[in-house]
This record gives structure tokens, sequence and C-alpha cells, in this order.
């Protein structure tokens, strides 16, 4: 069994955050290509006929903002939930992982689990394809220990290791 803490934060939700979209690989950098693309095109375009230069703009545009937007929409979301702030226990067995908050505790099952990507700051656990749990391993200072951990949720769920 192992116990993790750590606190619900900006900082940590935001690695999972990073973790998770490192998971799509260079998949994640279309919208750039694709913003810078369109404004190309709109250019282009926008001398021949105004309505699809103009569409081809704002789109590129678009693609360009929309990991800002995400991120500061996530940012508020994060900072406004009722769990900001508050400490997290973590409980991971052989029969189940357990997420302990204040007053309350969630019981995960290990056949609920879609996926699990194991990272070199923590692991995430998903239930569903783009909705994920953050366990932090940075609380396991021993080694051994984190291998152990990793190797039991590899063990445990479909498993996928990024570096």
């Amino acid at each position: 069994m192992f116990a993790i803490e750590t606190v619900y934060s900006e900082r940590e939700m935001s690695r999972a955050r990073d973790w998770h979209w490192k998971k799509y690989g260079p998949f994640r950098y279309w919208w750039n290509f694709a913003g810078i693309g369109s404004i190309l095109a709109g250019l282009f375009y926008l001398s021949e006929n105004s309505f699809l230069g103009v569409m081809l703009l704002i789109y590129g545009g678009y693609c360009l903002l929309r990991n800002r937007m995400l991120r500061s929409q996530f940012l508020k979301t994060v900072l406004s939930s009722p769990n900001y702030g508050k400490s997290l226990r973590w409980i991971v067995s052989e029969e189940r992982i357990v997420q302990e908050i204040e007053l309350s505790a969630a019981q995960i099952s290990w056949d609920s689990i879609f996926q699990s990507v194991v990272t070199p700051d923590g692991i995430l656990i998903y239930v569903r394809k783009n909705d994920y749990f953050w366990i932090p391993t940075d609380s396991v200072r021993d080694a051994e220990e984190r291998t152990a951990l990793h190797q039991l949720i590899k063990r445990k769920t479909p498993s996928k290791e990024l570096h």
C-alpha cells in the first residue's frame, strides 16, 4: 500500500495538464501550423474574395490563440474548485485507489480505469478518455518505493510511459 499526500493547487494541476497534453505527442502542435497556414491563405485570398480571406484570418487567429484560451479556462476552473488549496491523500493498494480530501473519500476500482500514464512527475489515471486524476509522486522520496508504485500501476491498468 502506498500513501501519497499533496495539495490541490494551480501548480500540481498544471503539471497534470501538461503531461496530459504531452500524451498526444507532436499532434498537439497541429494547431500552430493550422493557424499559420490559415493566416497565410487568408492574406492571399483577402485580395480576391474578402469574405473567405477574413474567415481564414479569424480561424488562423483562433488556432494560434487556442492553447492560451484553453489554459486560461483551465486555470479559472482550478482556482474556482471547492478543492483548491485543500490537502489530498491518495492511497494506492492492490485492491483499489482511494482519494481522500478533508471530509470525503472516493474509491476507484482497478477495473474502472480506462488507462494510466506513468510520467517522471506523477501518474495520470484515466477513468474515461480525457477525464483523469493526477497522482504526483514527488512525495514518494524512496526510489525503490516509487518504482514499486509504477510497477503496481502498470500491472493493474492498461499503461503507457512518458519521459
